[in-house]
């Protein structure tokens, strides 16, 4: 029996010194935040997909959850019109492979974004009614904070811009008028990645040359390029995770460090000139 209590001893001692055992000095690994987001948008939201998990997984403490109602070139008068269809047949899904509803349900969300269509971004007009009504049924069928996704400006040479008669400062001008004015009637907070866009666009070291595919923040006149895309995810962990950019880690491969600590910077004031 001695022999049998120095044996259990001798392991317990043993465990303790290399850690086997927890300890009154081992505490529990602290849980982490976790943001839980719905977008309902279209191409513009989908470009967070690349590098939004990325980013926020770097930060160590915080964990995303991300679903997504996205449609390519999608308005809202598309997705009201999906969700009206819905409304009218519950069983049959307008689009997805669920029903919005559905989707909107199968999560406690923190936020449900949503956003217009670039191409009518900057007419108010195009939003309505059907932001309002979207609005509405996301307020009835769900404790989300919603948010809007302030889009961003094309590309200065973008046919479109050519073909409305404005330059590019003033598409971003008037998109931004749009944004706020619906964020404003629903008192909505709005997620400035337009703002950051442009911000970076302005501030840009050495200046910002249009022609130049290092200096560029869409691919294709429109659409984010990785630069772009990462602006914005950071843009949306900063806000939507209330933290401060600076604990973002994560840099592309696509970019160069002193690039990327540029635009987190920048995706920091523009988060916080939205707080003044």
């Amino acid at each position: 029996m001695k022999k049998k209590i120095f044996v259990v001893s001798l392991f317990l001692i043993l465990a303790l010194s290399f850690g086997l055992l927890p300890t009154q000095a081992q505490e529990a690994a602290p849980a982490k935040k976790t943001v839980k987001i719905l977008t309902i948008g279209n191409s513009f939201a989908e470009s967070l997909h690349r590098y939004f998990p990325q980013v926020v997984a770097s930060t160590g403490d915080c964990e995303l959850v991300f679903g997504c109602l996205n449609i390519g070139g999608c308005s809202f008068e598309r997705h009201w019109g999906n969700i009206e269809k819905e409304i009218a047949d519950p069983t049959t899904p307008a689009y997805f492979k669920e029903t919005y509803l559905s989707k909107i349900k199968s999560q406690d969300w923190d936020f449900i974004s949503i956003q217009q269509v670039s191409g009518k971004s900057w007419i108010y007009d195009s939003y309505q009614p059907f932001a309002d009504k979207m609005i509405e049924f996301l307020k009835a069928n769900s404790n989300a904070e919603i948010v809007i996704q302030q889009t961003w400006a094309y590309h200065p040479t973008e046919k479109r811009l050519v073909g409305w008669g404005f330059p590019q400062r003033e598409m971003y001008e008037k998109l931004t008028d749009a944004y706020n004015t619906l964020a404003k009637k629903h008192s909505l907070r709005v997620i400035p990645t337009g703002d950051a866009v442009q911000l970076a666009r302005e501030t840009e070291p050495g200046g910002y040359d249009p022609a130049d595919p290092t200096k560029i923040f869409t691919s294709d006149g429109a659409h984010l390029n990785a630069r772009g895309q990462y602006l914005q995810a950071c843009v949306w962990f900063g806000m939507l995770f209330d933290e401060p950019v600076s604990k973002v880690k994560f840099q592309p491969k696509e970019l160069t460090a002193e690039d990327a600590a540029f635009l987190r910077e920048v995706a920091q004031k523009a988060i916080d000139a939205r707080k003044n």
